[in-house]
């Protein structure tokens, strides 16, 4: 295949991560919509609550299922698998109703998963009860990819949010920031997603200013496919698509 026969990408796979109240879910819901909200953080009123000021005409075009569960709901994966499933044949039969698809947070996704494969693995044996075991790594990461590439395969922009991990290198001894995921998977997530943003603020005379790093340093994960988008932009869809007055 020639590559001047490849077309521009019409859909966007973004993860942003980084630290709470750095704008992540007001960034994945500023996307073109209608625009359907997975939350497992339980954090999406904090978007509510700046379109309300903002633009109210949004709030008309989010949809968002609360998975939160601060006691372990066994029917919190459940939830979004079948609704995952289902996203996946309205996409099949031309019938996705949504522009949009905003995962909130991949970090709290994860430990949904994981409950959900110890529940289904009684068998594997853990260091205590309710605990994962070597095999049920081995389960999760499997699952973990098989999942979230079946996410990032639908037509239409997929946004995933996630946490920050600080973690030391072994060897050099240097501090690598990374989005939070369980296992060693973090370094899977550039592979599949076509752009990975680290969240961050600025404070100016009283004045937050909300970026993203689209560039790798050595400290943070970061790529673009965008051309020509700036080492850090500033957090809204707009700055990512060309021709769009930025906000």
């Amino acid at each position: 295949m020639l590559l001047s026969t490849l077309k521009p990408e019409t859909k966007h796979t973004v993860l942003i991560y980084g630290d709470s109240g750095n704008g992540k879910s007001v960034f994945a819901s500023s996307f073109p919509g209608p625009i359907k909200v997975f939350d497992f953080d339980g954090k999406i009123a904090s978007a509510a609550g700046y379109w309300g000021i903002h633009d109210k005409t949004r709030l008309d075009h989010i949809d968002a299922d609360d998975l939160q569960s601060m006691n372990a709901d066994p029917e919190q994966y459940a939830k979004f698998y079948s609704q995952l499933v289902e996203l996946e044949k309205q996409a099949r039969d031309g019938k996705l109703p949504w522009k949009t698809v905003v995962l909130d947070s991949l970090t709290t996704w994860c430990d949904a998963l994981m409950r959900e494969i110890i529940r289904q693995n009684p068998g594997i044996k853990g260091a205590a009860p309710g605990m994962p075991g070597l095999q049920t790594y081995g389960i999760f990461g499997a699952k973990f990819r098989e999942q979230l590439s079946r996410l990032l395969a639908l037509p239409c922009n997929v946004v995933v949010t996630a946490h920050i991990a600080i973690d030391k290198d072994e060897h050099t001894g240097e501090i690598l920031r990374r989005p939070l995921v369980i296992g060693r998977n973090a370094s899977y997530l550039p592979i599949i997603f076509g752009e990975v943003y680290r969240a961050f603020t600025e404070i100016k005379d009283d004045k937050v200013t909300y970026w993203a790093q689209t560039q790798a340093t050595p400290s943070y994960i970061a790529r673009t496919q965008i051309p020509g988008l700036a080492p850090r932009i500033p957090l809204t869809y707009s700055s990512l698509v060309p021709g769009i007055k930025k906000n």
